[in-house]
């Protein structure tokens, strides 16, 4: 990504772009950051690189700053709607889901595209554990297009992690599949609502796909441990907790798993005794 910058100034900005995502990807974020400041100064009418400053900053603890830059950037015109959405995806990384939604719904009539905005208040909602509402947007969204893979697959996730009304949520979750076969989150939701329906040979399958495709994704290892635990494959339960913790960002879903690796680490304790 240096090298493109040095072969073509157009896109300078583009390529710093990409670069402070390798940074991040490595979780060198004090690189990242320092890259991005200088950017400001290289780019400094260059929306999307506000944006993504915005966002490091709020990754590095800053939130309030980071949410300060954001409104500064608000014109009261149609791009206003990606600040927003930045402003949202802020909000929700930081749990505050309530000052995400209040910021959806005022900036609704900057959303030319309906499907988008109701897709993030249905995500909303269901971080906020209100499930009959968002249940209420997704089924909006699939009433005008009942091909909306995304929304075909959030939702039946949703269903099969309550584990309710499971036949249905696998119907929605393998059209979404069916759809785009190679994506790592649908290929998860679908080994999961298996898992749930206790066909625990067709869990692996597409659990492992899942994880072929999205390798650092926290929440396929999860589901994987949890799979091999019910087997009795207590190693490889054990191993896949702990990719599960090695690339998890949530510290409330890394504690949850980090109790389960110390639960079987008991157990294999008392095995060996006997």
């Amino acid at each position: 990504f240096s090298e493109i910058k040095t072969l073509s100034a157009e896109n300078a900005a583009k390529s710093d772009s990409y670069l402070i995502d390798t940074y991040r990807a490595a979780k060198q974020l004090d690189k990242a950051l320092a890259l991005a400041e200088k950017g400001l100064k290289e780019y400094p009418n260059d929306q999307d690189f506000k944006m993504l400053y915005a966002d490091l900053l709020a990754e590095s603890g800053k939130s309030a700053e980071s949410i300060k830059l954001l409104q500064d950037m608000l014109t009261d015109k149609e791009d206003d709607q990606k600040v927003y959405a930045a402003m949202v995806q802020i909000y929700q990384r930081d749990k505050k889901f309530k000052d995400a939604e209040k910021v959806l719904l005022s900036s609704e009539k900057y959303f030319k595209n309906s499907e988008s905005f109701n897709f993030m208040l249905g995500s909303i909602y269901e971080r906020e554990k209100e499930f009959e509402k968002a249940e209420t947007v997704f089924k909006k969204i699939l009433e005008s297009n009942p091909e909306h893979t995304a929304s075909l697959n959030y939702l039946g996730y949703m269903l099969a992690d309550q584990g309710i009304r499971l036949e249905e949520a696998l119907r929605m979750i393998k059209k979404a599949v069916d759809q785009e076969p190679s994506n790592g989150a649908y290929l998860d939701s679908l080994g999961w609502v298996y898992y749930k329906l206790n066909r625990n040979d067709e869990a692996e399958t597409y659990l492992k796909k899942a994880a072929d495709r999205v390798r650092k994704d926290p929440t396929v290892h999860d589901h994987l441990g949890d799979l091999y635990y019910r087997k009795g494959q207590y190693e490889q339960a054990r191993v896949a907790w702990e990719q599960s913790l090695a690339f998890g960002q949530d510290e409330e879903e890394s504690r949850k798993i980090q109790k389960k690796v110390e639960e079987l680490k008991i157990k294999l304790a008392q095995l060996e005794k006997k």
